[in-house]
């Protein structure tokens, strides 16, 4: 996913990898890690690829990600169309 959303980036900007990695301080090496899926990005890679593209990428959790509560079983009484006094 971010891979996608940077390249999409990079192409506005005419930015190569190479070029990325002078403005990133990352090796090119590792950005081809990166972005040949080898290796996950991080909210670390994320921020500074931004910065060097003058793009600040919104960091969210993904909701797949996100706990959920246990879902309480429904009782016999509680099913939709009968009310529970």
């Amino acid at each position: 996913m971010w891979k996608d959303v940077i390249e999409k980036e990079m192409k506005k900007r005419n930015v190569t990898l190479r070029r990325l990695a002078e403005l990133t301080g990352y090796s090119y090496e590792y950005l081809r890690v990166l972005f040949k899926g080898k290796q996950r990005f991080h909210e670390e890679n994320i921020e500074r690829i931004g910065k060097a593209l003058g793009v600040n990428f919104e960091l969210c959790p993904c909701e797949e990600s996100l706990p959920r509560p246990p879902e309480e079983p429904e009782s016999e009484n509680q099913k939709p169309g009968k009310e529970v006094f």
